[in-house]
């Protein structure tokens, strides 16, 4: 073995037995084993070739998430291993995913429950309570506040069985 620093707490440590190598660990336990006992310290890899360079960290300054950062060290993607979420764009994910940006699906989008309450919000845009019937779409504001619209090849205003193209019914 080779260690190169202190002997207890090693800056570089490489187990002749394993080839597994420690920084800041004389006991790695995977190939590569990064440690920074400090409380509340952050570590983090930069990995880089001759036109990128990206950095992995474990952010123990804010609640040791994992983030996976740009060139300029911002945070690309952020996982919070409290509660498993995952945010793209954004450092503090309020759900299993949150992306801050646009979503681009060149397949399928699916909400896999059929409970009312989903939020789709842009600018111009409000989408609420949206619903799977068989092949259809439903999208309500509240049939107190002026109707609902169904999507099912034709479209519907006011009627949930529109008999043609653009039906508009009061």
């Amino acid at each position: 073995s080779l260690a190169v620093g202190t002997t207890t707490v090693p800056a570089l440590f490489v187990n002749s037995d394993t080839g597994k190598v420690g920084i800041g660990t004389a006991g790695p336990s995977e190939m590569l084993h990064i440690k920074n006992a400090s409380v509340d310290s952050t570590s983090r890899l930069l990995i880089e070739n001759d036109a990128a360079k990206a950095y992995l960290q474990v952010n123990g300054g804010d609640a040791d998430k994992i983030q996976l950062l740009d060139a300029n060290a911002d945070a690309a993607f952020t996982f919070d291993p409290s509660n498993n979420f995952l945010g793209i764009g954004t450092t503090e994910p309020a759900a299993k995913l949150d992306v801050n940006g646009s979503i681009v699906s060149n397949n399928t989008l699916t909400m896999s429950t059929n409970v009312a309450g989903y939020e789709i919000t842009t600018p111009g845009i409000y989408v609420t309570d949206i619903t799977r019937i068989e092949s259809s779409l439903l999208v309500g504001y509240s049939t107190a506040s002026g109707g609902v619209a169904y999507f099912n090849g034709n479209v519907g205003i006011g009627t949930s069985t529109p008999s043609q193209v653009l039906t508009v019914q009061s």
